[in-house]
């Protein structure tokens, strides 16, 4: 059988598959660029409010969980090399605090400031949670960092803990000196944590809110 020279590829034709694969090439680039700009942009935003610069004092205001956990809490960050000071008082509200909250740092001189707050509201429907929350962090400085204990989500106390959370999370994007820490997640499915009501602490319980502040806090700088 005589030989035949293969068949000539027309080279028009594989032009338009060479664009197409340069095409695709350049959109996997520019969707993993992307993706790093989101990745980054999300991880600045996570961290912003979180080093400490300079400093070791922390005022801590929380309602009955941090008061019933303040001996604890005062000896892991005095551990750390903190200076703690901490007003805390059961069955008090974000509102509670709010007028408060100006005296407290001006006597207190804070370098950060912890908040555990937010349990006893929304025991019923709470729409004006945002602006209490508000009016709190209007009374630290903006250059203050400020670091907020969710509310636990498993106990049936708060009624309405999901509203608390979410106008928590959504009041990062109006003060950047504010970072939440996920209380909420740290004792949830640890009965062994709580007393019989399912939300107050035991005594590991308190050791455990004081390991979580000071596991957030670090040691100062």
């Amino acid at each position: 059988m005589p030989w035949r020279a293969p068949a000539r590829r027309d080279a028009s034709s594989a032009i338009p598959l060479r664009r197409a694969g340069i095409a695709a090439s350049l959109t996997v680039v520019a969707l993993a660029a992307a993706i790093s700009l989101v990745w980054a942009a999300n991880s600045s935003s996570r961290s912003a409010a979180a080093p400490v610069e300079h400093g070791n004092k922390v005022l801590l205001v929380g309602d009955s969980l941090l008061w019933q956990s303040t001996a604890q809490v005062t000896a892991a960050l005095h551990a750390e090399g903190w200076d703690p000071s901490t007003s805390a008082a059961p069955a008090t509200t974000i509102g509670a605090w709010t007028a408060k909250m100006p005296r407290m740092v001006a006597d207190a001189g804070p370098d950060v400031v912890v908040v555990e707050l937010g349990t006893n509201n929304c025991t019923a429907a709470c729409p004006n949670i945002a602006s209490v929350i508000d009016r709190l962090m209007r009374g630290v400085p903006r250059t203050t960092p400020v670091f907020w204990l969710n509310v636990q989500n498993q106990p049936s106390y708060p009624a309405h803990p999901e509203s608390v959370n979410d106008a928590l999370a959504s009041a990062r994007s109006r003060w950047p000196n504010l970072t939440l820490v996920d209380m909420s997640a740290r004792f949830r499915n640890h009965p062994e944590w709580h007393l019989p009501d399912g939300l107050h602490f035991t005594a590991a319980g308190s050791d455990q809110l004081a390991g979580l502040i000071g596991e957030t806090l670090g040691a100062p700088r």
